[in-house]
C-alpha cells in the first residue's frame, strides 16, 4: 500500500477503472417523504389545490400536500482499460539494459494488479519482428535479433484496431528501450506513433542504458528513439518520456510517470 500510495493511471484522462460498474442517482418520480431540499414546490402546491377543491377545505397546504422528488440508485456501465506493455529484446539491449526494463515492468504491473480491479494486460517483445507473449515468456524470454522498433508499435497498433472497442475501453502503452533503431525506420515509427498517440489515453516510454552512453550520445549529437519522442512529447501531453541509467532510478522514475498529481 506505501509503496503505490498517490499513484494512479493519468488523472487527465481516467474515465473509470476500479470496478466495472458505478451507480448515479436517477428521478423515479415522487415520493409523500423525503428531505427537505428535494421537495417539490409546484407538485406541492398542485396536490394542495386538488386537495382543497376535492374536499372544500380553506387549509392551504397539509401534510399530505407535501411531494418529494424521489430518487433511486442505478448502475452504469464503466469503461475498461487496457495496459499494453511493449519492450524491446533485441541484441542491443544488453542483460544490464533488459533487467532495468524488467524491474520497471514488474513493478508497474504489480501496481495495475494492487490498485486496479479490471485492467487487461498485453505484453509485446519485438526484435526485428514483435509477437504477442505471455507474462512469463514476457518476463523471462530469452529471445534476441535485431531492433525494428515499428514492428512493435505496429502489432501494438493492430491490437487495438482488430480487438479493442475505444468506446468502451482506454487504453495505455508502456514502452522500454535503449534507445536503439534501424536507421531506416525513423519515418514509420513516428507515423505509427502519431495514429498510437490519437487513440490511447496515455504513452509512458522508459530508455535504459547506462549513464556513459547516455552521455556519449549527447555529446556526439546520436538521434535515438528519445530524439524522437522528446520531439512527439511537445504536442502530444498524453506522452512521456524518461531515462533510466541505474536500478535505483527504476522506482523513482515510475512513481514520475504515474503518480497522482
Amino acid at each position: 500500500d506505501l509503496y503505490f500510495s498517490n499513484m494512479k493511471l493519468p488523472a487527465f484522462i481516467k474515465e473509470s477503472m476500479k470496478g466495472t460498474s458505478k451507480w448515479k442517482m436517477k428521478r423515479t418520480g415522487y415520493s409523500k417523504e423525503g428531505i427537505p431540499p428535494r421537495l417539490d414546490l409546484v407538485k406541492t402546491l398542485k396536490q394542495g389545490l386538488a386537495r382543497r377543491i376535492a374536499t372544500g377545505s380553506k387549509r392551504f397546504i397539509d401534510d399530505i400536500d407535501l411531494r418529494y422528488k424521489h430518487f433511486t440508485k442505478h448502475p452504469f456501465p464503466v469503461k475498461q482499460a487496457t495496459m499494453i506493455l511493449l519492450m524491446d529484446i533485441s541484441g542491443s539491449m544488453g542483460e544490464f539494459e533488459k533487467t532495468l526494463a524488467k524491474k520497471f515492468f514488474l513493478l508497474l504491473y504489480l501496481f495495475l494488479n494492487k490498485v486496479y480491479k479490471s485492467v487487461d494486460v498485453i505484453f509485446i517483445s519485438h526484435t526485428q519482428v514483435a509477437q504477442e507473449v505471455t507474462e512469463h515468456e514476457f518476463f523471462y524470454g530469452t529471445e534476441t535479433g535485431g531492433t525494428i522498433v515499428s514492428s512493435g508499435l505496429q502489432m501494438a497498433k493492430d491490437i487495438i484496431d482488430s480487438r479493442i472497442n475505444l468506446n468502451e475501453t482506454n487504453v495505455y502503452i508502456s514502452q522500454a528501450s535503449d534507445g536503439d533503431n534501424w536507421a531506416g525506420d525513423e519515418k514509420l515509427s513516428v507515423s505509427l506513433m502519431e495514429d498510437l498517440l490519437s487513440k490511447v489515453q496515455y504513452f509512458a516510454y522508459i530508455q535504459t542504458e547506462e549513464a556513459s552512453r547516455k552521455e556519449r550520445k549527447a555529446q556526439y549529437g546520436v538521434s535515438d528513439i528519445m530524439t524522437l519522442y522528446a520531439e512527439l512529447e511537445t504536442t502530444h501531453r498524453n506522452l512521456k518520456a524518461k531515462h533510466v541509467c541505474q536500478e535505483a532510478e527504476v522506482y523513482p522514475v515510475l512513481r514520475s510517470l504515474f503518480e497522482d498529481d
